[in-house]
């Protein structure tokens, strides 16, 4: 048997192959006890056309390795929605920028909202799901700490309060995972783009299986979360505090203390990310003022979230583990409002 028999005899090669050089590997023992390795190019194309030397008579325990040309793939699609002059599926190349993909659409039409771009790109979705699987579990075995410590709290005499408290928290952190369990990570990754302009302060390359919409241009910022009215106030540049009096004030069940803030082009701002940016400016595009996060002014196609009050853990490891779920979930909230808003 030559390499061309094998080739054929292994269905041919795929439209991927590199024919220009294969390696031939060969295991020997000479004399019976010396094992010699012979390593050989071999150029493909001639091999196949049974040129000699190139299609080598093969002996036992030959291998053929036969790798991918550089770079080989099939084209990669990307899709474009909402706001754009010409909507669809359109072909990319690597290196290719998102200001080219949006003028191959037509352009922005007038009322498209730029700024609340929603840029979904499953490379970020895979890795903010695995690290919102992993929040998820780190829960749960806390929670079934707490349970475990809490039967053996209420089993002690004297110690019914202890054990009542381990049991708040462990219904706390089951509620917690319950209104989670559906919850998929949203893959958004963040475009800074000048509210009104059409020029890139960010401009990514682009990914096979990118999508993006243009949502309309909103009017109003919402407010989720436990508020009395959660609804979308029609006055842009007001201050957080404003939107959550607006809103109707917090319930007896929220946490005021830890308002989130998710920008419309998906930046989702927490009180500490707030007061780290008064030092070093990591939200560049969010005004700063001394008051803080509450007191910060915000723009249409925003959303303020204030969520449930959680109760104090202690000794458990978890806040990081509920802060992630929560900022997800918030921030999918928040791309749902944007796109489904009409005003």
């Amino acid at each position: 048997m030559r390499i061309s028999d094998l080739i054929y005899l292994a269905g041919g090669l795929t439209d991927r192959a590199y024919e220009k050089v294969a390696e031939l590997a060969r295991t020997q023992v000479v004399a019976g006890t010396t094992t010699r390795h012979t390593y050989v190019d071999v150029d493909l194309r001639k091999a196949l056309h049974g040129a000699q030397p190139e299609d080598v008579a093969l002996r036992p325990n030959d291998e053929v390795y036969i790798r991918s040309a550089t770079n080989w793939h099939l084209p990669w699609t990307i899709t474009v929605s909402g706001r754009v002059a010409r909507p669809g599926v359109y072909t990319v190349h690597e290196g290719q920028r998102l200001s080219a993909l949006l003028e191959k659409s037509g352009g922005l039409l007038p009322d498209a909202f730029p700024s609340g771009m929603v840029f979904i790109r499953q490379s970020v979705k895979d890795a903010e799901q695995k690290q919102l699987d992993q929040a998820r579990l780190e829960i749960q075995q806390q929670a079934a700490q707490v349970s475990l410590v809490g039967a053996q709290l209420l089993a002690s005499p004297g110690s019914s309060r202890s054990g009542t408290e381990s049991a708040v928290s462990f219904a706390s952190l089951q509620q917690i995972l319950a209104s989670t369990a559906a919850m998929q990570a949203t893959g958004r990754l963040v475009v800074h783009l000048p509210q009104g302009e059409t020029a890139m302060a960010d401009n990514p390359t682009l990914e096979e299986g990118d999508t993006i919409d243009i949502p309309r241009r909103p009017s109003s910022v919402n407010v989720l979360g436990q508020v009395y009215s959660p609804t979308s106030i029609l006055v842009p540049g007001l201050r957080v505090q404003d939107y959550v009096d607006l809103a109707g004030g917090p319930t007896t069940l929220a946490d005021s203390e830890h308002i989130m803030v998710i920008k419309a082009d998906g930046e989702v701002i927490t009180r500490d990310g707030y007061r780290n940016a008064e030092k070093n400016r990591t939200f560049p595009f969010l005004p700063l003022v001394s008051g803080g996060l509450t007191e910060a002014a915000l723009g249409v196609g925003d959303t303020v979230y204030v969520p449930n009050e959680i109760p104090d853990f202690t000794n458990l490891q978890i806040t990081k583990d509920i802060t992630t779920i929560i900022a997800q979930s918030v921030q999918s909230l928040a791309v749902v409002g944007l796109l489904a808003t009409n005003l």
